[in-house]
């Protein structure tokens, strides 16, 4: 996983897709472990981009939340509903109680946000 600063951006979105990736091949089988990978992924991808534009690194999970915000207001509302499902999804699996459908959805979402944060930060 990542923990550097600007220069680890680009390393937490490769990470971060390829935990989306391994989401979707183990929801048959695992969906609350691919339901983890999934918040994961969605995390490192918020992390990433304040790493590279702010230079800041995330030392709790408070702060995350709080600069998923700055990040919303770059970007737009898909921040805050892909930040929110993923967390939702990072509960149910704590709980082992995520569907399959649930998981498959956000699959798609999650995808969607790291693109477009990978697209924002010329990657």
């Amino acid at each position: 996983m990542c923990t550097g600063l600007r220069e680890r951006a680009h390393e937490c979105i490769e990470t971060a897709r390829e935990l989306v990736e391994r989401a979707r091949k183990n929801i048959p089988e695992r969906k609350d472990l691919a339901a983890e990978m999934l918040w994961d992924a969605v995390s490192l991808a918020v992390k990433a981009y304040i790493y590279a534009t702010e230079g800041k690194r995330i030392e709790s999970d408070e702060e995350l939340w709080s600069l998923k915000n700055h990040l919303a207001t770059k970007l737009g509302d898909i921040v805050l509903d892909v930040f929110q499902r993923a967390a939702g999804l990072h509960q149910c699996a704590t709980e082992k109680t995520c569907t399959k459908e649930d998981v498959e959805a956000m699959v798609s979402a999650a995808e969607q946000l790291i693109e477009q944060i990978k697209r924002t930060l010329g990657y």
